[in-house]
């Protein structure tokens, strides 16, 4: 029957009307759900400012905010934060020892460290 069309001379007033309420009851879902999508997108974005900015507090310099700034918004190896910032460390090592002197230090404060965690695997 591929190409055949059906003819409906009448179709009653309640399927209508069944049709409509539920088009326009998935529209309204439909329309919610995006609110709620913008809603919870600016909270993130509110909290993600906040995070960085009570964790810039916290990073003692140049190399710190490097290694945080690469690992976490770049998704940066160790080795590539080193080629990105020769000048700041003296070897990937060095990246490496700064990144765990960093981690170690905002592990002590439990909901920035499962931050950190949720954020470096996702």
């Amino acid at each position: 029957m591929a190409g055949s069309v059906i003819v409906v001379d009448e179709v009653p007033d309640e399927a209508v009307s069944t049709f409509l309420e539920l088009f326009l009851s998935r529209n309204k879902i439909i329309e919610e759900l995006d609110i709620q999508k913008i809603q919870l997108a600016a909270e993130d974005e509110e909290y993600k400012e906040a995070f960085c900015s009570y964790l810039a507090q916290r990073l003692k310099d140049d190399k710190e905010r490097a290694v945080i700034y690469g690992l976490f918004v770049h998704n940066l190896e160790p080795r590539e934060i080193y080629r990105a910032e020769p000048s700041l460390f003296k070897s990937v090592e060095d990246v490496q020892i700064t990144k765990e002197k960093v981690l170690g230090r905002l592990s002590g404060f439990p909901t920035i460290a499962e931050r950190l965690h949720k954020i470096q695997i996702g």
